[in-house]
Order: C-alpha cells, then sequence, then structure tokens
C-alpha cells in the first residue's frame, strides 16, 4: 500500500482508484465532508497486514468509524466473511452483516457492492441507474449481436465492465474510467439504486 495520512476521523476503505473517485463523488452529492476515502490499490490487499498498516498509521487513534467497500463479485456472503475474518485478526470490531454499523468505540462497517445481490461489481450498480436510458438499448443491442457473431471464448468475460466501456465511449468526451465517469456526472446518482449506499455512508 501506499503511504497514507489520516485527516478525517470517519476513514472508508476501498478496492482502488476507480472506486476512490467514484465514491468522492456520492460523497460530495450528499455533502459529506467527515469521509476520508483510502484506496486499497487492488482487492487483493485486503488483508490483516494492510488493514495493521492503516490502523498503525499516526491519527488513527482518533479515528471514530471505519467503513469497507468491496464489489460481491461472485458471492457476496463469502466476500463479507473474508472481510470480517481480516477485522477479527486485526482486533477490530465485527459487524454481523452487510451495512450494519457496529455499536462500539469504533464504528466498524461493511457494505458490499451490489447491496441486496448474490453478487456482482460497482459496474452493475452503475449500469442499473442508466437502464432508462434510451441509448443503453443501442448498447444491449451491439452485444446482442456480438455474442451470435463470437465464438463463446472471445465474448467479453466480465460483460458488465464492457457494457460500462461501451457507454463511456458514448459520451461527447468519452473517459476511460468509471471514477473519472462519475467524476464528471456521466452517472445519474440521485437515482434510487445509489439509496443504500448513501445511508450506509451517513451512517458511519
Amino acid at each position: 500500500m501506499d503511504k497514507i495520512e489520516i485527516k478525517k476521523d470517519k476513514l472508508l476503505l476501498v478496492e482502488g482508484n476507480d472506486d476512490q473517485n467514484f465514491f468522492q463523488k456520492l460523497i460530495q452529492e450528499i455533502a459529506l465532508d467527515s469521509i476520508q476515502i483510502i484506496s486499497m490499490n487492488g482487492k487483493e490487499n485486503f488483508r490483516a497486514p494492510n488493514l495493521k498498516s492503516v490502523i498503525n498509521t499516526p491519527g488513527f487513534k482518533e479515528v471514530k468509524s471505519l467503513g469497507i467497500i468491496r464489489d460481491a463479485d461472485e458471492n457476496a456472503e463469502n466476500t463479507f466473511n473474508s472481510i470480517c475474518a481480516v477485522l477479527k485478526e486485526c482486533g477490530l470490531p465485527e459487524p454481523t452483516q452487510p451495512m450494519e454499523i457496529t455499536n462500539t468505540s469504533l464504528k466498524v462497517g461493511i457494505l458490499i457492492i451490489p447491496p441486496s445481490t448474490e453478487k456482482g461489481q460497482i459496474e452493475d450498480l452503475c449500469l442499473s441507474s442508466l437502464k432508462d436510458y434510451s441509448e443503453m438499448r443501442c448498447i444491449d443491442n451491439y452485444f446482442k449481436c456480438l455474442k451470435k457473431k463470437l465464438p463463446s471464448n472471445k465474448f467479453p468475460k466480465e460483460l458488465s465492465k464492457a457494457k460500462i466501456q461501451a457507454f463511456l465511449a458514448s459520451r461527447e468526451e468519452s473517459v476511460p474510467h468509471l471514477g473519472i465517469a462519475a467524476q464528471r456526472s456521466y452517472f445519474p446518482l440521485s437515482n434510487d439504486v445509489f439509496g443504500g449506499i448513501k445511508k450506509f455512508l451517513r451512517s458511519l
């Protein structure tokens, strides 16, 4: 992990820079200036040694709340349990379920993206916010066509990521990353699909 400096009493740990940019924009959207977002530089870095480096950073003793956000990927329950195991190894409080905030001196909460689903990632959540956009029909048709034309081993393995890239390419000013797109307001962050995340952030 990169060296960090703790500046606020509420910390939000996210997977990478894309997530950091996305959640920074979402926090601005709901006017929460008390939360500092820290990128773990990859989901594989959500391990005890890296979390301990955060805990041992000067200023952590003044932290009141710690939020952790991870993609569900293939199994939301497994992802949640793996984070709880890391928290336990580090001697930190463990919530009993996603979106719950512990009633402890250091409040700890875990949010799995997308909320209330068994699998998926932040791209799936953003796609849900775009479902009423007329251009999404063009993108869906494009991938339906590709599925017919390409051999199965050539079709995108992560369809939601591919669809997000197609959407970003369709903007007047195309950008390559979801986080930058969020910063430029390409996603309707007022959409109800982000309501659970906003509730979680407010409760930290």
